[in-house]
């Protein structure tokens, strides 16, 4: 879906992803937004519920570009540079998503190596 929002220096038009999983009691959804022109990721929103018997635990995380040189003119081409946040966002992503995999594993006593014999 393409979105209007405001981020530093004005509007930007955007790309906005959004997807939502359950896993082992908790729901996440996650919200990315990426600036249309230059593909940067400029906006992340994480929300959790975790439920385990009768507590249920609510967290929020989120990422919010505050301030950009990107939308200045470059002084050299911006070929360049879209290449490089491209890979830093993806990265980034997969690092977030491999913490938050481990996390909710260690949340619901998971182990991968643990066989019963039955």
């Amino acid at each position: 879906m393409t979105v209007t929002m405001m981020y530093a220096g004005g509007s930007r038009i955007t790309n906005h992803f959004s997807t939502n999983t359950t896993q082992s009691g908790a729901m996440t959804n996650l919200d990315f937004y990426y600036d249309q022109t230059t593909g940067m990721m400029v906006q992340w929103r994480q929300e959790t519920i975790q439920t385990t018997g009768n507590v249920q635990t609510n967290s929020t995380q989120m990422m919010k570009l505050t301030s950009s040189s990107v939308w200045v003119i470059p002084e050299f081409p911006a070929s360049t540079i879209v290449p490089f946040f491209i890979i830093a966002s993806s990265v980034s992503l997969i690092a977030l998503g491999i913490a938050k995999i481990q996390q909710v594993q260690r949340q619901s006593n998971y182990s991968p190596n643990t066989f019963s014999n039955s």
